[in-house]
């Protein structure tokens, strides 16, 4: 299998679903020829397979939007080989390990227990994204991983969002969930570039002296004006677009 979505003819606006939903599958499948306890080097061959399927069929500058749904099959499918397959990734390719754990924090908010909005949702999926991955560094993907996905399947309802921030505010790690927030506006402003109604309220600062206003600006408002200022841009013309499924350096000053 090779060429999958170098076709011209698939519009550059529909690569984030398809290159998502592509990652998605190619790990399925190599997964799920592991078996329940595969060996080490089952599990590192398995990867490169899917390292070869990954690059074989994505659009140049896009291969980082197939990676990162490893974590989600793996932590979906056969979270008994999360830490197995996370050793493997970081073995073969470091930068490939950050995309599986933001794959993995993403995949934490369709756990049934944290995507119905019950009391305290919230709390659970990010307490599970912090003890689920090994390092801080993977934390911080883990937890933008969430962070992106509450924000993009909800973006009709910011009040959903307001929700989340309270949770963000008590785990302390205040630029991987910005990064969340701000990854995932920008990724809908790549699918639907044209959209302003739906982006708008995220844009714009809140009035008043609550601490709710003041977490709305602080995580949403002034990070996400400050990014389609001054990266989204530049993230385009350059063809990083997927770069923004991983937690990146320049939020750790927001800490």
């Amino acid at each position: 299998v090779g060429g999958m979505l170098l076709d011209p003819n698939i519009p550059e606006s529909a690569m984030v679903p398809m290159h998502a939903g592509m990652g998605t599958a190619f790990g399925g499948v190599v997964l799920a020829k592991l078996g329940d306890d595969p060996s080490k080097s089952s599990v590192r061959d398995a990867l490169k397979r899917f390292f070869e399927l990954c690059q074989a069929n994505s659009r140049p500058g896009w291969m980082e939007n197939a990676v990162e749904p490893m974590g989600l099959a793996v932590r979906s499918l056969h979270p008994h080989l999360l830490s197995r397959v996370s050793d493997a990734m970081g073995e073969i390719d470091i930068h490939a390990q950050r995309l599986f754990w933001h794959g993995v924090g993403r995949s934490l908010y369709f756990v049934p227990m944290n995507f119905v909005t019950i009391a305290a949702a919230h709390e659970r999926a990010l307490k599970a994204a912090i003890a689920e991955a090994p390092t801080l560094e993977d934390r911080r993907n883990a937890v933008a991983g969430l962070v992106w996905a509450v924000t993009l399947v909800n973006l009709c309802h910011p009040a959903v969002l307001k929700n989340l921030l309270r949770a963000c505010e008590g785990i302390r790690m205040r630029s991987a969930s910005i990064n969340g927030i701000v990854s995932a506006l920008m990724v809908w402003k790549h699918m639907v570039p044209a959209d302003r109604e739906l982006l708008g309220p995220y844009l714009r600062q809140g009035s008043g002296s609550s601490h709710d206003v003041q977490l709305w600006n602080d995580y949403v408002a002034g990070p996400s004006l400050h990014a389609f200022d001054e990266i989204y841009h530049t993230l385009l013309a350059e063809g990083r677009v997927a770069s923004v499924f991983q937690y990146h350096e320049p939020f750790r000053d927001l800490e």
